[in-house]
């Protein structure tokens, strides 16, 4: 062109190239535009033809110099339109890597990508998943990009494990209150079978075995509860000796003949603040993860307990407790052991090394809760091939055992008049012959509705009222506070198997004086009886 930018001629011919130019100029603004649209995304993203070449790559792709599912360029220098005849073809996963190429780990398109207006393609790394988009852009150009979601995806994990887990509390409780009722019929007639039968006789050995499995099955019920709600436990003095070995037995059945169980039970260990259930939920757990890491070939499991002395010079595992006396559970094993690179995440919940379906990556978290709540700790040691071993320490105690109310021990009865409401009519009989053979006069009602009708009309017939909580129309807490309305110096005992309106600190509040939890054993509601008409507010 001469300086009017007009055409010139050469050699006689002209050509006019001023379109030709002017094109030029916007296909190099549209790929500084492009470098613009993809420096301005936060994730590796790339423009990719039919052919899958790369034709533009953001810096974040250069920096990660990577290509997900296929191969790129190693050589990109930084964020630009690459040259046509720099551009990476983007080959099949396992296809050879083109010369001056290197491995990628973006997502590799099929040809039904190119079909669709948009597609999402999700893919797992190693232990990192990604969303990866393939969006056209213009004409045969496509917009890919992927977005890191591990920690979303993780926290879906636990967003769903945490609703399973409410499911769980919800049903729990429904069962445990017609179960714990059932739990009170046996136990009540247990016990008086047990009183009308001579101690020498081999029936009362048998009867004294049902007692002894009933109280079990509501420890049980009690952990589910507990466990459900995620509700701290009252700790009480206990031995673990005599817990352990019952467990134990208990868990023959549901672990697998081919581990066989050796336990080294001192019969003389020191007295702990702790409570059975979650004891039993510690030994539970830790004895099916050493079944689980012996299921293919067998082993030995063995439990041992014995009392330890810590000095101020304590091993690392247990650094954080104070030098004295301590009891030491073990639970060992002879399995596959735990990879060191995941041994310092058992304890994180929703962590498993079990396969989809066959854990949940609660049940350490859970117990590395309960120990600490017990002011102990727990330490494993592990070696692949070899098995692995946990140790779990409880601090000794300076206290008495409490000694359980059983049917044949010796309990104080009256000759007060009750009122008993419960609409299960199993439930009222077997308590109504309870409290008669401790002397008491009892008038039972099954409707909470006919009860404060009953007592309307008499209020000063009565000495104390046992009510269940879970009836229909009126509830055993409105029961309560009718009957305390007419008369504030009425003994409330209020029973639940269980119940989500009513703890023992809300019966507290409204002036109830005990709260129980079903079933009962006769020496306690013996115990309870007395203590609120004494005016000792015994609770239990």
């Amino acid at each position: 062109t001469d300086s009017e930018n007009k055409p010139v001629s050469f050699r006689g011919v002209v050509w006019d190239i001023t379109e030709r130019k002017q094109a030029d100029e916007k296909l190099k603004e549209s790929g500084r535009l492009n470098d613009l649209l993809l420096d301005s995304l936060p994730h590796p993203a790339m423009l990719i033809d039919r052919s899958r070449h790369v034709i533009a790559a953001n810096s974040v792709a250069l920096e990660l110099g990577t290509v997900i599912g296929g191969y790129c360029w190693k050589g990109f220098g930084g964020s630009r339109s690459i040259p046509e005849e720099d551009r990476c073809y983007v080959a099949e996963n396992d296809g050879a890597i083109p010369e001056g190429g290197t491995k990628c780990t973006f997502c590799l398109a099929d040809e039904s990508v190119f079909a669709e207006e948009s597609k999402n393609i999700e893919v797992t790394i190693e232990d990192n998943v990604f969303d990866t988009w393939w969006v056209p852009v213009e004409g045969d150009v496509f917009l890919h990009y992927a977005v890191d979601i591990t920690e979303r995806k993780r926290l879906e994990a636990q967003l769903q494990q945490s609703l399973k887990m409410e499911a769980v509390g919800t049903l729990s409780g429904g069962i445990a209150h017609d179960f714990n009722n059932i739990l009170g019929i046996i136990v009540g007639n247990t016990e008086m079978a047990l009183i009308d039968t001579p101690e020498a006789s081999p029936a009362h050995e048998n009867l004294s075995e049902i007692r002894e499995a009933s109280m079990r099955a509501r420890d049980i019920v009690k952990q589910i509860l507990a466990f459900s709600r995620q509700k701290e436990q009252a700790l009480s003095p206990i031995e673990l000796g005599p817990t352990i070995v019952e467990s134990l037995r208990l868990m023959r059945s549901i672990i697998p003949t081919t581990v066989e169980i050796k336990q080294n039970i001192s019969s003389n260990t020191g007295v702990v603040s702790g409570d059975p259930s979650q004891i039993n939920q510690i030994l539970l757990n830790l004895c099916t993860n050493a079944s689980h890491a012996m299921k293919d070939a067998g082993g030995i499991l063995e439990v041992s307990l014995e009392n330890i002395t810590l000095g101020s010079a304590a091993s690392s595992a247990f650094s954080d407790l104070a030098p004295g006396d301590y009891v030491k559970l073990s639970v060992c094993d002879n399995g596959h052991g735990i990879a060191p690179g995941k041994i310092d995440r058992i304890f994180d919940p929703y962590f498993t090394t079990k396969a989809v379906g066959e854990g949940t990556g609660m049940g350490l978290s859970v117990i590395h809760g309960i120990v600490t709540n017990h002011g102990g700790a727990i330490a494993v040691n592990s070696k692949v091939g070899k098995g692995t071993t946990f140790d779990v320490l409880f601090p000794i105690v300076s206290q008495t055992l409490e000694s359980e109310s059983g049917a044949q021990d010796s309990v104080a009865g009256g000759n007060e008049s009750i009122l008993l409401v419960d609409d299960e009519p199993a439930m009222v009989k077997v308590y109504q012959s309870l409290l008669e053979r401790l002397g008491y006069t009892v008038a039972v009602r099954t409707s909470s509705v006919e009860a404060l009708e009953a007592f309307k009309a008499q209020p000063d017939k009565y000495d104390v009222i046992i009510t269940d909580q879970t009836m229909p129309h009126l509830t055993g807490q409105m029961l309560s506070a009718e009957v305390m309305g007419i008369r504030p110096d009425i003994p409330v005992i209020l029973c639940t198997g269980h119940s989500d309106l009513v703890d023992e600190d809300r019966a507290g509040e409204m002036g109830i004086s005990a709260f129980v939890m079903k079933p009962i054993s006769m020496g306690d509601i013996a115990k309870t009886i007395r203590g609120v008409l004494d005016g000792d507010g015994y609770q239990i």
